[in-house]
């Protein structure tokens, strides 16, 4: 198989893409806290290192916040448009690039605490986003991959499913992945502690993601 290649790779993820150091301060993280959250032996372990080590890639910037949503409704109801998926992606990637480097890579781990916190699903919609659309999962995926698309023509974006959506949720949002043409990796029986991948868990994520992008390749020589 050809090798993998990432390049420069930018992260956009919530608790499982996380690392304690690796992150923007200020952000919280899931992964070695040190304060009883389950531990990794070292970031290295973590899917997303594994990954850029594997294709000698860059990392220009993990943007991954524990407990965050994709759209802007929390847990309780919160409102999360302040640290949202779409907020920071509005906020780190408005210019084509990050810090006017060019990214090759983008990886988005997310929907699982929209999931998790019962967030509004609202309807799959691809175009007239209001500001209340983006309070509602289906149609603040839709805006991400519609913002993501039009700034990042030459980027390779990859959506990583989670393994423990219901059936209908998954689907839409690998529906919504296909309809803007952005690749979608469902992942399947991951070893996880408490909801969150364990090191055995982030191997597997990491041999999953690796698999699909290197038989894509494959497909298309």
């Amino acid at each position: 198989m050809e090798k993998l290649k990432l390049g420069n790779v930018f992260i956009l993820g919530d608790s499982y893409s996380t690392f304690d150091g690796y992150i923007p301060y200020g952000y919280a993280s899931y992964y070695n806290r040190y304060d009883g959250q389950p531990t990794l032996s070292g970031v290295d372990k973590t899917w997303w290192m594994r990954l850029i080590s594997e294709s000698n890639g860059n990392l220009l910037l993990n943007s991954s916040w524990s407990g965050t949503t994709v759209c802007n409704t929390g847990y309780d109801g919160m409102d999360y448009s302040r640290i949202s998926f779409v907020a920071r992606m509005r906020s780190q990637l408005s210019d084509g690039n990050y810090n006017g480097e060019k990214i090759d890579t983008i990886l988005i781990f997310g929907g699982t605490n929209d999931f998790w916190a019962g967030s509004p699903r609202g309807e799959i919609k691809y175009s007239d986003f209001s500001d209340e659309d983006l309070y509602c999962c289906y149609p603040a995926f839709s805006y991400m991959l519609d913002f993501l698309k039009k700034r990042f023509e030459k980027t390779e974006i990859i959506c990583i499913i989670n393994s423990d959506f219901s059936s209908d949720f998954g689907n839409s949002l690998v529906e919504i992945c296909e309809h803007y043409g952005v690749d979608s990796v469902r992942l399947h029986d991951i070893d996880k502690q408490a909801g969150h991948p364990t090191e055995k868990g982030m191997k597997q994520i990491s041999d999953q993601i690796s698999e699909f992008i290197k038989n894509k390749k494959e497909t298309i020589l």
